[in-house]
């Protein structure tokens, strides 16, 4: 304690004298005071007449009491009573608003409450984010962007082999044994009466009739007037004299 001996002060109210470390200063009379006595009242300061202003909320009309100074808060508050106190709303005692939440009974206080930047809804602390009170904007706008997408999905085309690719395809499925679908362009087994993939019915043995170009070698259907691979037309010396009426060229 010697440390400290030379710090703080006693406190001025006669009765008291206590050593404090950390005094307070009245700034009014200039006295020096402890924890005890730094208030006006405590210290009976004869320059703070009517500069105590402390009041006591009212429960019932939510009105500020002035407190009197050396009487009971009680006697006061009673006088308020007896003197015309009115309920602030037309009946019984003001409450504070709750969170909007469903099943949430959270009191909404200054420094406990938070207001949604996207659908302003004011909530509790509990329930700020936007996923746990539903924020409408935020659905909205999850809606309006699902929206979008599937809009965009469905006018997005539809990605086909090129004809040349069809083409290869359907001549590695002739040599093969399959049968090209001319829907889908999927290969399906010589057996199939219809396509695996979309349903579509087989095409007539004629349709599946092929050509063989002599300047490629390149497998065509029998439908195509030129090569579908190097462009040759057909029989004028580009392509074999006759076309194969099986899948493939012997």
């Amino acid at each position: 304690m010697a440390i400290l001996s030379d710090h703080g002060a006693h406190c001025q109210v006669a009765e008291c004298c206590q050593k404090d470390f950390l005094p307070f200063n009245c700034d009014m009379c200039k006295g020096i005071f402890c924890l005890d006595h730094f208030r006006y009242a405590s210290h009976f300061c004869t320059r703070a007449d009517g500069l105590d202003n402390r009041v006591l909320v009212c429960p019932i009309c939510a009105k500020g009491v002035k407190l009197v100074q050396d009487e009971d808060p009680n006697l006061t508050w009673d006088r308020h009573m007896r003197q015309g106190c009115t309920p602030a709303s037309g009946g019984g005692p003001v409450s504070k608003a709750k969170c909007p939440v469903p099943g949430c009974k959270e009191a909404l206080t200054s420094s406990g409450s938070v207001c949604c930047g996207r659908c302003g809804l004011k909530t509790c602390l509990k329930h700020r984010f936007e996923e746990d009170h539903s924020c409408a904007a935020s659905t909205a706008a999850a809606s309006l962007e699902a929206a979008a997408k599937a809009r965009s999905a469905a006018q997005r085309p539809v990605a086909r082999p090129p004809p040349a690719a069809a083409a290869v395809r359907a001549a590695a499925g002739a040599q093969g044994g399959e049968w090209l679908c001319p829907r889908c362009t999927l290969l399906n087994a010589q057996a199939a009466a219809e396509c695996g993939a979309c349903g579509h019915a087989r095409p007539p043995q004629a349709e599946l009739a092929r050509w063989s170009c002599s300047k490629c070698t390149f497998e065509n259907s029998a439908a195509d007037a030129a090569c579908s691979a190097c462009g040759t037309s057909w029989g004028g010396g580009g392509g074999s004299a006759e076309r194969s009426s099986g899948c493939c060229l012997s």
